[in-house]
């Protein structure tokens, strides 16, 4: 399958967007249906197609323009698609059944998981994986929202940071195991108040442990939602 995308890096303190085709590469085939030798696997490639900055004119105006070009000899563009592929891999693949259902459920090490709250009146949401329950997040008072793994017994929460300013939206999110003892890091953008970049930053966050950062992202929907819902005027008669 072929996508396209964007991707940002600060080259020697200039911000470059560099827009790329993504080919997700081909599982193969073995053997065809009528004992014919299949085609070999395929992995992954990437395309640079373009490299935008702003940069000044010759009448010293601002102008957005593609350097790509001028760029290339100076910079190792093989180092940039090989990051782009590790972007692009997924480690984690999440749906909604419907699109207006409230239920998550992702795919994570061979296992499906679901987020799903247990009733229509109760804020709590159930973690389940294989159908079994695991965990829950829940809401109160006096803790906010925290997740709680079963088997483990532990116990987890997010703290915010705001870092924004008039026209930019931007956020930190640590997601704590109770302690506190960080576990990683939410770094939440909105450019023009509409596209959303958010980046993850491992502090103490296992390899094995991936399911945890749904479980952040989780809060930090519910969390955005709160307070987008107290921001929210209501009038009196």
């Amino acid at each position: 399958m072929t996508t396209k995308g964007t991707i940002e890096i600060d080259i020697e303190g200039t911000e470059v967007e560099f827009h790329y085709t993504y080919e997700s590469g081909d599982p193969g085939i073995h053997t065809y249906p009528n004992g014919d030798p299949g085609v070999p696997p395929t992995g992954p490639d990437v395309t640079v197609t373009a490299a935008f900055a702003v940069v000044e004119d010759k009448n010293g105006a601002q102008v957005y323009v593609d350097i790509l070009d001028v760029l290339e000899p100076h910079i190792d563009l093989d180092s940039i698609e090989e990051q782009i592929i590790e972007d692009n891999e997924a480690v984690i693949k999440a749906t909604r059944p419907k699109w207006y259902s409230s239920e998550l459920r992702f795919f994570y090490n061979g296992k499906t998981y679901q987020l799903k709250k247990k009733n229509f009146w109760k804020s709590t949401i159930e973690i389940l994986q294989g159908g079994q329950l695991i965990g829950s997040i829940t809401n109160s008072f006096m803790t906010g929202y925290q997740v709680k793994i079963n088997n483990t017994q532990k116990i987890y929460s997010l703290s915010q940071v705001n870092k924004g300013g008039m026209w930019k939206i931007e956020k930190e999110y640590t997601f704590n195991e109770i302690g506190p003892k960080p576990v990683f890091i939410i770094k939440y953008s909105k450019k023009n108040f509409r596209k959303e970049i958010i980046q993850i930053e491992k502090v103490d966050l296992d390899n094995s442990s991936y399911d945890l950062i749904m479980y952040g992202l989780s809060l930090m929907r519910l969390t955005q939602m709160s307070e987008a819902a107290a921001a929210t005027p209501t009038f009196h008669g």
